[in-house]
């Protein structure tokens, strides 16, 4: 027994702590449950002084409250609520409160009938026109008309441009329109879909449905509905999956730059018209300007020297003829190369012989260029050169004359610029210098009529724009072709394909009044009366802004070069970063300088502004082109050229990628077909969002063929010299002039060539001195 005892002692002074630990903890479980769940301390909450624990408080007060708010609302259900009578319109009894002892009489009105005139019982009608409204209530509900079928949207095209143009810095509306908006030189993708439209065809079918053979009834006859009103031009747009399927069909909003975009909104419903409704609406729309930017918008003003907007149409034609002229301005460089130590051997005999000038550009100067073919020098009072009888430029006054065959300079004979006019006999000897008359402005002589070949200009695509182009006071049901239209898609995402379908809506005239034959019923509130949906276009690629090429690993340090291509205000440029894993590809930096392009650049500039060059040939200009901006020529009115340092270089190029290089792997596979040769090479691995991925292989060699083109495509873009800006033209399509339309230039394009389509300008606002004759 005491060697038991002795145990139970010793158990318990080896665990005496444990043992303390667990009545501490037993204590502090009831403590917890006696003293905090079911607390002692109660509170009474109602009249039978019965007190509630801390945890029934919360259930006690719902349970009351809950209870005393459904007694209210079945005892408000019980007694039948009085009608709220509205005292403003509504009627007040002559003992009601409000009106007792100051008004003796029952206002069946309210208040608002104390405002209407005591003659408002009368109702005013027309009785030359309607002898009563009830009669011809009555009248025009009995009538029954069909519906036209609005005609086929044909010969359906789009096409993509890509340049810098001037953005509106602020929401364009009716009231800050683009012209007046704030702007500033940024790059866009902008997608063009036109179609034709047979406007005639539709007054015939809408004369024909409201006040001609289809009416029923002679005096049904309304010729006011069977003019057709143009209500909508709508664009729907289809997005290239990731696995090459086509997405939904949905429509898009108008341009940005369009200032009645809140008007071109589409209703389709009679009930969910504005307020004025259908009337109000055909009113608005029944306008000229309207009309106008309905279905031939305003572009943006581009602000690129190189590119210019037309519609898909008219597009290819100017791409073709802009590569024509910079062909023959290539030709013609290597022919004066090959000709330039020839020709100053000529320049040193005509000076020792002492003849008389006339080929300088400035008027006659000794050694001139030759006047005649085969003879050494230009004879005296004849006037080759650059406006050679001008003398304000140094010409002679005296002689404007030019022999037949023999070539006159630029505008040598044209009385404009200070020469006289090739006589009859210039003109049938095929070497007139007047352009209109075959002559060039380079002092090529030559005429069509005669075999001579003329210099290619993208005159012609303006002026045969303007031929398309609707004109104020014109009568379109008299167009003998459909009418050209077009619209813009400027919500473009880089790196994606797009195709597209368009149609045409028109004003239901009689949307809203039953007015319907049987068979279009269906249609009787509808406010918009749509062609069919034209055919798809061809798919539309809208290339990437920025690209990533992987050119080299240094395998010592771990980076890989990489090329990142931007395309930034009009011109794609590059620059290339060294890359470790786990940084960014790419950042901002400013851009390179190239010493010898700056200096081009410049002396371009005062050529356009109408001095020589900085240095070197002594002002002499052996190119006219290289006198000529973009949109005119240098030195004339109105034109004031700037540097290209301010206007198309920017501050920083952004070459932010928003990508993160994981890693570089090497790799040993074989190359692709025919070529199945082992290989060795690096793959680059980057990410974006750290999910997704992305490798490319490095070196050009490894390159995929669509990165391969698209790298080739950037080193020979990037190459282009910077042409100055154009001017911003707030007389729009319908006011330019030549590529660029300068103040002071329209109708004096690019290549030299001065049309006489220009100082029309009869289109309102939009200014005068454009070569559309509006």
């Amino acid at each position: 027994m005491k060697d038991f005892a002795a145990k139970i002692g010793h158990f318990c002074e080896n665990h005496v702590e444990k043992i303390v630990l667990v009545v501490v903890g037993a204590v502090c479980v009831w403590l917890f449950f006696t003293r905090v769940i079911f607390s002692p301390n109660g509170m009474v909450l109602d009249r039978t002084q019965k007190a509630y624990a801390p945890g029934q408080i919360d259930r006690f007060i719902y349970d009351k409250k809950a209870t005393e708010l459904r007694a209210k609302l079945q005892q408000s259900k019980s007694g039948a609520p009085k009608p709220y009578a509205r005292r403003l319109d509504g009627p007040i009894d002559v003992n009601d409160h409000v009106i007792k002892g100051v008004i003796d009489r029952k206002l069946a009105k309210g208040f608002v009938g104390l405002f209407e005139s005591p003659l408002s019982f009368l109702r005013a009608t027309t009785s030359a026109v309607r002898p009563s409204a009830v009669a011809s209530d009555r009248l025009h509900a009995d009538r029954r008309y069909r519906l036209p079928v609005i005609p086929d949207v044909t010969e359906v095209g789009a096409t993509h441009l890509r340049a810098a143009a001037y953005v509106p810095l602020q929401e364009i509306t009716t009231q800050t329109t683009y012209d007046k908006a704030a702007v500033e030189p940024n790059d866009i993708d902008l997608v063009t879909v036109e179609g034709r439209f047979d406007v005639a065809e539709l007054h015939r079918r809408f004369q024909a449905s409201f006040a001609g053979v289809d009416v029923q009834r002679e005096d049904w006859r309304d010729p006011c509905l069977a003019k057709p009103i143009f209500a909508a031009v709508q664009l729907q747009r289809q997005e290239q999956q990731e696995d090459g399927s086509w997405g939904d069909w949905q429509p898009l909003p108008r341009s940005r730059i369009e200032a009645n975009r809140e008007l071109f909104q589409v209703f389709e419903k009679v009930e969910n018209l504005p307020p004025g409704g259908l009337d109000v609406r055909k009113m608005l729309f029944d306008h000229e300007r309207v009309i106008m930017e309905l279905l031939q918008p305003e572009s943006y003003q581009i602000a690129s020297a190189e590119e210019d907007w037309f519609p898909p149409s008219f597009y290819g034609k100017f791409k073709d003829l802009q590569r024509k002229m910079d062909s023959e301005k290539r030709r013609e460089e290597k022919e004066k190369d090959r000709k330039q130590a020839p020709s100053t051997d000529l320049r040193r005999e005509a000076m020792n012989r002492g003849g008389a000038g006339g080929g300088g550009m400035y008027g006659p100067q000794p050694g001139g260029a030759r006047g005649a073919p085969g003879s050494g020098r230009i004879r005296p009072n004849q006037q080759g050169g650059m406006m050679g009888g001008d003398p304000m430029m140094g010409g002679q006054q005296r002689g404007g004359r030019i022999r037949p065959g023999q070539q006159g300079g630029m505008m040598g004979g044209d009385p404009m610029m200070g020469g006289a006019r090739a006589p009859r006999g210039a003109r049938r000897g095929g070497a007139a210098t007047d352009p209109m008359y075959g002559g060039d402005m380079y002092g090529m002589g030559g005429d069509m009529m005669m075999g001579m070949p003329r210099r290619a200009t993208t005159t012609e695509v303006y002026w045969d724009l303007a031929q398309e182009m609707i004109r104020f006071r014109e009568d379109l049901s008299k167009r003998d072709k459909p009418l050209l239209f077009w619209v813009f898609d400027d919500n473009l995402t880089p790196g994606r394909s797009y195709r597209y379908r368009v149609r045409v809506g028109v004003f239901n005239p009689v949307a809203g009044t039953g007015q319907l034959a049987d068979r279009d019923l269906d249609k009787k509130d509808q406010v918009v009366l749509w062609s069919p949906y034209s055919e798809v276009t061809k798919p539309v690629a809208v290339q990437k802004m920025l690209y990533l090429f992987a050119r080299d690993v240094q395998e010592k340090t771990g980076t890989a070069t990489v090329e990142v291509a931007r395309y930034s205000l009009g011109y794609w440029r590059s620059e290339s970063f060294q890359v470790k894993p786990g940084e960014a590809i790419g950042k901002e930096m400013e851009p390179k300088k190239d010493e010898e392009k700056d200096k081009r650049a410049r002396d371009k500039a005062r050529l356009m502004a109408g001095y020589g060059p900085m240095g070197g040939d002594s002002g002499r200009i052996t190119d006219m082109r290289d006198m000529m901006g973009p949109g005119g020529m240098g030195g004339m009115p109105g034109f004031m050229p700037s540097s290209p340092d301010q206007q198309n270089v920017p501050a920083k190029v952004d070459y932010r990628t928003g990508k993160i290089l994981v890693d570089l792997v090497p790799v040993n596979d074989w190359g692709n077909a025919p070529n199945l040769r082992p290989r060795m090479y690096y793959d680059m691995l980057f990410t974006g969002d750290g999910n997704y991925i992305e490798h490319m292989p490095v070196n050009p060699t490894n390159w995929p063929k669509d990165l391969a083109v698209a790298h080739q495509f950037v080193q020979s873009e990037k190459h282009k010299e910077p042409q100055p800006f154009r001017a911003f033209n707030k007389g729009g399509i319908r006011g330019r002039g030549g590529r660029g339309g300068m103040p002071g230039m329209e109708g004096y394009d690019d290549s030299g060539m001065y049309d006489d389509m220009g100082g029309y300008g009869d289109y309102g606002d939009y200014g005068g001195g454009g070569m559309y004759p509006y």
